[in-house]
């Protein structure tokens, strides 16, 4: 049977074992306009701020594991929301604050490196076997946006050459699934971040 198209990064836990790991609340600049949803990567920015981790970015990288209230123009309150923005392709909020209200968005992040993420994968390897993707652990592998309306749908590019230094992602296992088509797409594979800071990362080039 076809696998199961899952959304974004799924959280596992910690890279060593122990209990999963706190997120980190990281803000989102005012009037940021693209969506972001639980599961998507996020790059953390310099300036206190997150933004959606483009394909190509090599800066350090978390996943958002939920989503603060959201400043609601139209209701002029925060609101409980599954995404931000509210609004894609516009403004979703006033950063500050409105009448006694703090309009300030906020995300939960967990950081890449040094925990395990699942992450289906939005191409087919060209060794399309169980052992074809057995073959990729430890290698390294970039991930791809597939944009669909507010959904980003953050998969791995398995079409990307094994091994590249510069990808965000490292491969660390096959998914912990029964049944998987191989030869299918979105084959669901485990993930940390590519730091080599951090064992057992160090002996490859990365980020």
């Amino acid at each position: 049977m076809p696998n199961t198209r899952l959304y974004g990064f799924r959280y596992i836990g910690p890279l060593n074992g122990g209990n999963p790991v706190e997120p980190l609340r990281f803000r989102v600049a005012a009037a940021y306009a693209l969506a972001l949803n639980v599961g998507d990567p996020v790059e953390l920015l310099a300036t206190g701020y997150v933004q959606l981790a483009a394909a190509a970015t090599l800066g350090t990288v978390g996943v958002i594991t939920g989503i603060g209230p959201v400043w609601n123009p139209a209701t002029g309150r925060m609101e409980i929301m599954n995404r931000h923005p509210i609004i894609a392709g516009g403004p979703a909020y006033v950063y500050g604050e409105i009448g006694g209200v703090c309009t300030e968005t906020t995300v939960l992040v967990v950081p890449a490196a040094g925990n395990l993420f699942e992450c289906c994968g939005g191409t087919i390897l060209a060794a399309a076997t169980r052992a074809g993707y057995l073959a990729t652990i430890g290698n390294n592998v970039p991930h791809m946006l597939t944009v669909a309306g507010n959904l980003n749908w953050p998969e791995l590019n398995n079409a990307a050459p094994p091994g590249a230094g510069a990808s965000q992602w490292r491969i660390m296992d096959l998914a912990r699934t029964l049944y998987v088509d191989w030869a299918a797409l979105y084959v669901p594979m485990i993930v940390s971040g590519n730091q080599v800071a951090l064992p057992p990362a160090a002996p490859l080039a990365g980020i």
